[in-house]
C-alpha cells in the first residue's frame, strides 16, 4: 500500500469512539483518549492515545490499523499495517502491568 501523506488535522467533537470500539478489546477503551482525525487523501484516520504508554492506536473508520512516519517536511504519513502489529505494543503493556492475558 503506498504511503498516505497527511494533508490536515481536525478535533472533531463529540469524539468518534466507533473505530476504537471496533478495534481493540472492551476492557481497553477507558485507557485511551481520542486525539484527533488525520485527513489524508480520500480518508480520515482517528487517532486514539494511550494514557499509560503514550504511544497511538490509528485506525479508519473501516477498522484498518495505520503506523504513522514522521517526515521532515509537513505532517508527515501513515501506512497500513495489521490490526494485530497495531495492537502488539498494547497487548504486551496489559500482560505486562495488568496481568491481562490477551
Amino acid at each position: 500500500m503506498t504511503d498516505l501523506v497527511v494533508l490536515n488535522i481536525s478535533v472533531p467533537r463529540p469524539a468518534p469512539w466507533e473505530p476504537l470500539h471496533a478495534v481493540a478489546p472492551e476492557a481497553w477503551w477507558g485507557d485511551f483518549m481520542f486525539m484527533g482525525l488525520a485527513h489524508v487523501p480520500d480518508l480520515a484516520i482517528a487517532l486514539y492515545k494511550h494514557l499509560d504508554t503514550r504511544h497511538y492506536l490509528n485506525i479508519d473508520e473501516t477498522g484498518q490499523c495505520y503506523v504513522f512516519w514522521h517526515t521532515d517536511r509537513g505532517l508527515g504519513r501513515y501506512t497500513a499495517i495489521t490490526r494485530e502489529a497495531a495492537l502488539a505494543v498494547f497487548a504486551v503493556w496489559y500482560r505486562t502491568w495488568k496481568g491481562d492475558p490477551r
